[in-house]
């Protein structure tokens, strides 16, 4: 175990013995819920990427409209706040800096004063030690989580920090579906689609930039997070692919992350534009904004959006659009939700050839219904 992790438990056990935090059940939890006990919720979700905030938005939905008049608040990165910055069903959102000391401070500081019922501490497959601490001094009565015990080389924050523990689900079972067991004990229903809102006024103002290039039916987008080379799909077959569907008469524009973007994790944003246009041989028709509002008001006019699996094609499953999704080396059955409008394709080897250039075109003649 690192020394980072071994301070982590101790912090986390010396909270716990000073300030014990009482344990509940299931049936406490509903009948908290039932009776009309919880009205404000803290939801700490201070680390991943935008993809997975998208994937938690259920959750959200789900808590709104089962109580219209329930507080909402979440504690969200300076990354994935973008996911969920127009996003109705939130009260407050604050926004956690990593290099903000100050700034993290006073959070803690806002939050206590909240008198939040619950707050949920937010992961599906990797806990954050940090967003246990906030849930906890944030002084909720009540904080549920998954068990952490078996990340890490072993840790004891669920332990130390929740009221309710949930048994962490297999690997396997999607992720969307574990987002939605932490709100379980509350009995709701809701569905797998996940939430974006785009203002009224950035879809005109970026149905016009669509309009200025010719209406095109399908978009790719051509990025990637340099550090997940399982997600990079290669600029020839880039280029191949488009000139396939242009060849197919399916006009096409190419989405790019704008200069010095930062994928998740805070890596660089790889941009395969230049290398895809050499190998077509001409500059091709594209869009590219740093706000992801606008990107997403743009996707919106689409027919079909090609994108790998990723923060980009989470934005498009949120607003609507047909997407075909590239999945190499990531499952699909975890990580694409289950909606009519996706249409994900798996890499036979998990490898970035086992999805040829007929595959893609296929599904989006599909969607496109054309033979």
């Amino acid at each position: 175990m690192k020394l980072e992790n071994i301070f982590r438990n101790f912090l986390a056990w010396l909270i716990s013995f000073l300030f014990p935090i009482k344990k509940i059940t299931k049936n406490d939890l509903l009948n908290l819920w039932n009776n009309g006990d919880i009205k404000r919720v803290l939801v700490v979700r201070q680390n991943q990427g935008i993809g997975d905030m998208l994937l938690f938005t259920p959750v959200i939905r789900a808590l709104k409209e089962s109580n219209n008049d329930l507080q909402i608040d979440l504690i969200a990165s300076s990354h994935n706040y973008a996911a969920v910055k127009t996003n109705s069903y939130l009260n407050k959102i604050y926004i956690w800096k990593k290099s903000s000391i100050i700034n993290n401070i006073s959070i803690i500081f806002k939050t206590r004063k909240m008198n939040y019922d619950i707050s949920i501490v937010v992961s599906s497959h990797t806990p954050s030690f940090t967003s246990f601490l906030y849930s906890r001094l944030s002084a909720p009565r009540v904080i549920i989580s998954y068990d952490s015990s078996n990340y890490y080389g072993g840790n004891n924050w669920s332990r130390a920090f929740s009221s309710y523990e949930l048994k962490v689900m297999d690997e396997n079972v999607p992720e969307i579906d574990k987002f939605l067991n932490l709100i379980s004990p509350f009995q709701l229903k809701t569905g797998y689609k996940t939430d974006f809102f785009v203002p009224q006024d950035v879809i005109f103002e970026t149905q016009k930039s669509y309009e200025n290039l010719g209406f095109p039916e399908a978009g790719i987008f051509l990025g990637g997070n340099s550090k997940r080379p399982d997600r990079i799909w290669g600029a020839k077959n880039w280029a191949s692919l488009y000139k396939e569907l242009e060849k197919s008469g399916i006009k096409t524009v190419a989405i790019i992350p704008p200069p010095d973007i930062k994928a998740g994790g805070g890596n660089k944003e790889e941009n395969f534009y230049d290398e895809v246009c050499k190998i077509v041989g001409r500059k091709i028709d594209c869009f590219s904004d740093c706000d992801i509002l606008k990107v997403a008001g743009f996707i919106k006019n689409l027919k079909v959006f090609v994108t790998p699996d990723g923060g980009i094609f989470h934005l498009s499953v949120a607003v609507g659009v047909n997407t075909v999704g590239i999945f190499i080396k990531t499952d699909y059955k975890r990580w694409s939700p289950q909606l009519s409008w996706v249409y994900p394709v798996q890499s036979a080897d998990y490898t970035p050839s086992g999805i040829s250039v007929d595959d893609v075109l296929k599904k989006v003649k599909e969607v496109l219904k054309i033979k």
